[in-house]
């Protein structure tokens, strides 16, 4: 009867074990995608930030060029500095 109940347990530890296992492997398996899924829309502010950059440097040049061609049409400096302060905004 002492073998039974011995083998009961032994069978009943192995399934808890496996149970725990396989449990370890999934909380395992989602901090693995959570920690993916963090990366990933980092990765894409990167991106957006970086496209939002270029799209402003574009911008900047335009001015500049504007800027200059305006003070080589002999446009007053009145007009011309107030272009020169207007802030580049809502890049996207």
């Amino acid at each position: 009867m002492a073998s039974h109940t011995h083998l009961q347990a032994m069978v009943q530890h192995t399934l808890t074990e496996a149970y725990k296992r396989d449990l370890l492997g999934q909380i395992q398996g989602r901090i693995e995608a959570a920690r993916a899924e963090r990366q990933s829309y980092l990765e894409e502010g990167r991106r957006m930030r970086q496209a939002q950059a270029q799209e402003k440097a574009v911008l900047e040049r335009i001015k500049a060029a504007k800027l200059a061609e305006l003070a080589a049409e002999g446009v007053p400096g009145k007009y011309v500095g107030e272009l020169a302060r207007m802030r580049i905004t809502g890049a996207k």
